[in-house]
């Protein structure tokens, strides 16, 4: 975990660990063998994305015009916001 100095509040990090453990034959665990991943920017930029399509969507529902727009993945959807209704 990175330190922090003196006085300040110990950093807070998001991690990911995949792992395998190890057993004896008599099924005693012997140990884990594991590697911790940092994952904070993912979770951040998964926060932020959420955030922003929520915005999106509430803005569309309450603008008094008519929003439309067309995703094209595997399947297309148009959407309609509420100024169509």
């Amino acid at each position: 975990m990175p330190s922090s100095g003196a006085g300040t509040k110990p950093a807070i990090f998001w991690t990911l660990k995949p792992s395998v453990s190890h057993f004896l034959v008599d099924g005693v665990l012997r140990g884990q063998f594991g590697l911790y991943t940092d994952i904070s920017q993912r979770v951040q930029a998964e926060k932020a994305l959420k955030e922003s399509e929520e915005l999106f969507r509430t803005l569309s529902a309450a603008a008094p015009v008519v929003i439309s727009w067309t995703m094209a993945m595997e399947t297309a959807a148009t959407l309609m916001s509420g100024g169509w209704k």
